[in-house]
């Protein structure tokens, strides 16, 4: 049986495992589908339609789509298998460290690639994932054991 920590550690990292894989998928459906923006905000930050745009240059951006969908898929996926681990493990620090790598980097970077693109970007959605991501980190953490002072 779990502790009740690792419970809720899981049950957040599956949480925001979420967006990463729903973002994922919507990202590769439109890179295949070649249909149009992948997020309303892209047609605000290029300032004009993706009907409008040359053909090479909508071919780059559905394969820019394409990688970033396919790199949110597996962040998704890998949350839930390196959560799964959580609290099982002889090594609980490898799978904690790794989840800590994965989402810090991830989406450190995309909170500010965004943040340069402007406030009107999804930045603020990307703290919050982050937010839930380090808290269930925190829940997973095994605590600090400190030396006692007495004889």
């Amino acid at each position: 049986m779990l502790a009740p920590r690792y419970v809720a550690s899981r049950s957040l990292l599956y949480v925001a495992a979420l967006p990463s894989a729903w973002f994922g998928v919507t990202y590769l459906g439109h890179a295949f589908a070649g249909n149009g923006w992948a997020a309303a905000y892209h047609e605000r930050l290029a300032g004009v339609a993706y009907a409008a745009l040359p053909p090479p240059l909508a071919t780059l951006y559905a394969t820019l789509v394409g990688v970033i969908g396919s790199l949110f898929l597996a962040i998704g996926i890998g949350q839930v298998v390196l959560a799964t681990g959580l609290g099982r493990s002889h090594r609980p620090d490898t799978g904690w460290w790794a989840l800590a790598a994965l989402n810090v980097v991830g989406l450190g970077g995309l909170i500010l690639v965004n943040l340069r693109n402007g406030l009107a970007s999804p930045w603020w959605m990307n703290s919050i994932v982050l937010g839930v991501v380090l808290t269930g980190l925190l829940l997973a953490r095994h605590p600090v054991e400190v030396p006692s002072c007495a004889p």
